[in-house]
């Protein structure tokens, strides 16, 4: 399995089986660290936001210390800090695509090709929107809502997706010409990935047992 389906098995594994933890062991917090470790990006920036989305956590669980549940409101604490810090490790600074292709082998076959070129607009849309505000602060105009922004991002979008509708087009005929008609594609292994996904389900297994 590729390295981003990988990443979708043991965050789904880890998240069921955490949620379901009525105490938590010392093994219980390796799979976040190891994710910390050898795989999150960006990791200044990952932690900012994990301590910004920790904040709304805080909010939801203070409510169980208000009312003298202090137990369950810690348990709850950790186990959300815990599913929230392993999903960003995993999935943090990595493109839209990334995530696509991950889910991909997951879905039914019809729809490998719609993910993709879904996956693709959208990110050719993200980026043709942030060049927008610079190119036309070095054309004199001011940056603030009005006609002639709504008029420029919605001809922009309006064309990224013509385009995109186009080549698709444009592929699908291609990939009926090459013998391709929904099956899915030859993935490429993925040792680490494979490894902790396994790593995973093994810990899953064990702790469901132990309930």
């Amino acid at each position: 399995m590729r390295i981003s389906t990988c990443f979708i098995i043991s965050v789904l594994f880890y998240n069921l089986v955490l949620f379901n933890l009525s105490e938590f062991k010392f093994y219980d917090f390796l799979f976040p660290l190891c994710a910390f470790i050898f795989f999150a990006r960006k990791r200044f920036r990952l932690l900012m936001w994990f301590a910004f989305l920790n904040g709304f956590v805080l909010i939801f669980v203070g409510s169980f210390f208000l009312f003298g549940e202090f137990k369950q409101g810690f348990a709850l604490w950790i186990r959300v800090d815990l599913m929230l810090l392993l999903t960003l490790c995993l999935f943090y600074g990595r493109s839209f695509l990334f995530v696509v292709d991950g889910l991909s082998p997951l879905m039914p076959k019809k729809f490998n090709l719609l993910l993709f070129m879904s996956a693709k607009i959208t990110q050719q849309l993200l980026e043709e929107v942030k060049k927008i505000p610079k190119t036309l602060k070095a054309r004199g105009v001011q940056i603030r809502f009005s006609k002639l922004i709504c008029n420029v991002y919605g001809a922009l979008i309006a064309k990224i997706f013509a385009h995109g509708m186009e080549q698709s087009y444009k592929i699908s005929h291609t990939l009926y010409a090459r013998n391709y008609y929904g099956q899915r594609l030859c993935y490429a292994w993925s040792i680490e990935g494979s490894v902790f996904a396994l790593s995973v389900a093994i810990w899953a297994f064990f702790r469901i047992i132990q309930w």
